[in-house]
């Protein structure tokens, strides 16, 4: 006669049902699991696997998980001239999680009777760094405790948990074991034999965020003046960059900002200002702050007759009755530290307006205020770059 067995597991993994023959069992989840009714395949496929899938594994995706793989070669190394001197492979790894194609880890699974011990250990260090396998780390777990190890370092865990434990630090563990932070670390393994953008650069660099603090707002014309002295202080966030280097070897710099409110957004966008580029003529970006590296770029904005003015600083959005020319030239002064580009910086706009010949007296006074003017504003940077 068979008999149902409801196995409950921790929270956030599924129920299984199949059937058994033999007396009824209930083995429950949490600090309630009966771990001494389980045995090795138990403990593989309603505690191991649904943990892998938490962590973003799944068979046949990228982040593939292959069980039983069987090796060309039994034993610990390739090569050898007499293969009875080689050290046979002692059990395989009951998961190989794969991330295409990034690298690889390797779970060992053992019964909850067996108390895991540095020859558990030992065995699935031989099983991971296996030439066919090429493991970075490899986990060992009877259900109850987990045991990550690094690749070289058998004797020592770099973490270890109860079960009952995994849903507290499952961010953790995923940093280390996750699909993604995989595809993050063999970024640091590829060889770049580029010219370097600088000493830790390689030849190419990532912005990763940052921030544009402005200090003073200064203009030629007093109304403006009093206007734009309303930014001082402001903070517009950069967003995203790229640092490279152009065929001619200059080094160019890509950065994205926003503004320090969704008008200035909008007036960027449309001038084609939500990105800039920026040029040095230095060989290297420094890291001397005596010496910095200086980047610059010059951009032309027309805001032409007709076109939509947003709100800003609370003055509601008009119809442009003249066109405006800008140039705006910015010089960006800085140096390399601890990851971070930061320094100072200066943008001077000059404005220029140009009036229909039948505009009114108020027209004409607004323009003025456009009208071969120029505005200066200085503040500091710090982005991280990588």
């Amino acid at each position: 006669m068979r008999s149902l067995l409801i196995i409950s597991v921790p929270i956030g993994m599924p129920l299984d049902f199949c059937c058994l023959g033999g007396e009824d069992l209930t083995i429950t989840g949490g600090n309630g699991m009966e771990y001494d009714r389980m045995n090795e395949t138990d403990v593989r496929e309603v505690v191991v696997r649904p943990f892998l899938e938490k962590l973003g594994y799944k068979f046949g995706t990228e982040a593939h998980i292959r069980t039983e793989v069987s090796l060309r070669y039994s034993r610990a190394y390739l090569g050898r001239k007499d293969p009875k001197k080689d050290f046979p492979l002692q059990g395989r790894a009951d998961y190989i999680c794969e991330v295409i194609p990034h690298g690889r880890w390797v779970v060992e699974v053992k019964a909850p009777s067996v108390e895991l011990s540095i020859d558990d250990s030992e065995q699935a260090h031989t099983y991971a760094t296996h030439p066919e396998i090429g493991a970075f780390f490899y986990l060992i777990t009877n259900g109850r405790d987990w045991q990550l190890f690094r690749i070289g370092e058998p004797k020592k865990s770099i973490l270890s948990w109860e079960n009952e434990q995994t849903d507290n630090i499952i961010l953790t563990i995923a940093n280390i074991l996750g699909p993604d932070a995989f595809k993050r670390r063999a970024k640091h393994y590829e060889i770049d034999i580029g010219k370097p953008l600088g000493l830790g650069l390689g030849s190419n660099a990532e912005i990763k965020g940052g921030f544009a603090t402005y200090s003073e707002t200064k203009s030629s014309n007093p109304q403006m003046n009093a206007a734009m002295t309303r930014i001082n202080g402001s903070r517009a966030p950069v967003t995203h960059g790229k640092v490279y280097r152009l065929d001619n070897g200059a080094i160019e710099a890509n950065i994205g900002m926003l503004s320090i409110s969704s008008a200035g957004d909008n007036i960027n966008s449309g001038g084609g200002m939500s990105e800039l580029y920026f040029r040095t003529k230095d060989e290297f970006i420094s890291i001397d702050r005596d010496n910095p590296t200086i980047f610059t770029n010059l951009v032309k904005i027309d805001v032409n007759q007709g076109d939509r003015m947003p709100e800003i600083f609370g003055n509601p959005s008009f119809i442009m009755p003249f066109k405006i020319e800008t140039a705006a030239f910015t010089q960006a002064v800085g140096f390399i530290e601890d990851g971070r580009f930061k320094g100072t910086f200066e943008v001077s706009y000059l404005y220029d307006a140009t009036v229909p010949s039948n505009s009114s007296f108020q027209v004409r006074a607004m323009a003025q205020m456009f009208m071969s003017q120029n505005l200066t504003t200085i503040g500091d940077f710090d982005l991280h770059i990588v």
